[in-house]
């Protein structure tokens, strides 16, 4: 009796155990259906995810490229899709183009004003004089000077005579010189430009005249004829149809004394455009009739104008 109530206790601890440990088994064995639905590849999981992996990044690289060039299916395909957004871009750079716009300011060109302001002021380099003719070391334009006798001839006027007869007085041109006193022009020589009231300029002819006969009048009417050429080309005029001239001694009369300058030979162009007669030649041409006796006479002299002006 003592002896199976010991093992009885002990039996049942032993069923108790067994018990518990095919619960744990059961346990287990459920977990592991749980987690792989084919027991049999459960070892071989490790292996499927590692073959998986360059999958998924070739799938995600395949994925990124279809998704940005959706319509790039084959190689073609993709180098026109890439040279349609190369264009695209380019022509979206091109729509840059007002940075051209801002070189349409080219009214900076319109400073060529300033040589023409050049050329009023001083004329051709080394040719104009202002304010005084050249002193000797100065450098004057070597302008060759034409003879005024290889000119056409300029008639006298028809209101003097006709015909013309030969020429019998001796004319001098001169100007009015510093001491109010007659001075003669000389050839080669430099005469001053004088600027006018009214927006125009000259040059002086003064002038005696010997030969007139009986000339004993303290005022002598005179017809004169005055004009300037350069080249054979007339530029300058001071015709006049009565002048009158005074005795300066020894038979010859003037239109130079004091109060008188002479005759404005007045140039074709305004004062503004002086600068394009400034150191050229002039031949300055005087005729002088007396329409008392009928006779007359010319001169000519061949000067360079200066500019007055400083």
């Amino acid at each position: 009796m003592t002896r199976a109530k010991l093992l009885l206790p002990v039996l049942m601890l032993l069923t108790a155990a067994c018990g518990q440990a095919k619960a744990t088994a059961a346990a287990q064995a459920g977990t592991l259906t749980d987690w792989y639905a084919d027991a049999a590849a459960a070892p071989d999981a490790p292996a499927d995810a590692a073959d998986s992996a360059p999958d998924a990044v070739a799938d995600a690289a395949d994925t990124t490229v279809a998704d940005a060039l959706p319509d790039a299916v084959t190689a073609d395909a993709l180098a026109d899709a890439v040279t349609a957004d190369a264009a695209a871009e380019v022509a979206d750079s091109a729509e840059f183009p007002d940075v051209a716009d801002v070189q349409d300011v080219p009214d900076v060109p319109d400073v060529p004003d300033v040589p023409d302001v050049q050329d009023v002021d001083a004329g051709p380099p080394g040719v104009c004089f202002k304010g005084a003719p050249p002193d000797g070391d100065a450098f004057v334009a070597d302008i060759p000077a034409v003879d005024p006798n290889t000119c056409p001839t300029l008639a006298p006027p028809s209101t003097w005579f006709s015909p013309v007869p030969a020429p019998s007085l001796v004319v001098t041109p001169g100007f009015l010189a510093a001491d109010n006193t007659f001075a003669p022009y000389m050839d080669n020589q430099w005469v001053p430009i004088i600027y006018g009231m009214q927006g125009s300029f000259h040059v002086w002819a003064g002038f005696t005249v010997d030969g007139i006969p009986d000339a004993t009048a303290t005022t002598l009417p005179l017809d004169v004829q005055i004009w300037g050429d350069n080249a054979c080309t007339s530029v300058a005029s001071g015709v006049a149809s009565k002048v009158s001239t005074v005795p300066t001694g020894g038979g010859q009369y003037s239109n130079i004394f004091v109060g008188s300058s002479g005759i404005p030979t007045q140039f074709y162009v305004p004062a503004a455009s002086s600068w394009l007669y400034c150191g050229i030649w002039i031949s300055l041409h005087i005729r002088v009739h007396d329409p008392a006796s009928g006779k007359w006479g010319e001169a000519v002299r061949t000067m360079r104008i200066y500019d007055s002006k400083p």
